[in-house]
């Protein structure tokens, strides 16, 4: 989890951004990491943020399941109220993380794409 001092950093970027990506890991710990930053933006700053589910990549590598008995399943349904919902609800479809650093840059290069064909 980001510290104090990195999340005033971090909303201090933000609040100088046109456009704000949080693009954590695909788990459990990627939706509580998203909310943190989220809940630390300003509300403006918020308004231009995006919660990046980077297992929505086609190019990632499926990993091993989450035991059926394990407690991520019940963790990540809490997290759908949450302003990582949608990440929350990617997990739960998919039953296992996404934790690959070349997703995270696909899904920045495309998110990237995606805001420059919108304007």
């Amino acid at each position: 989890m980001p510290s104090h001092d990195i999340l005033t950093h971090i909303t201090a970027l933000a609040d100088q951004a046109a456009h704000i990506a949080i693009a954590p890991d695909a788990d459990l710990g990627g939706t509580r990491i998203a909310t943190a930053i989220w809940n630390s933006l300003t509300q403006t700053a918020q308004k231009r943020s995006v919660i990046c589910d980077i297992g929505m990549t086609p190019t990632h590598t499926p990993q091993e399941p989450w035991p059926p008995d394990s407690p991520v399943w019940a963790d990540l349904r809490t997290m759908l109220s949450s302003p990582a919902a949608a990440l929350a609800s990617g997990c739960l479809t998919r039953g296992y993380p996404v934790e690959q650093e070349g997703c995270i840059v696909e899904a920045m290069i495309a998110h990237l794409h995606t805001e420059a064909k919108a304007q």
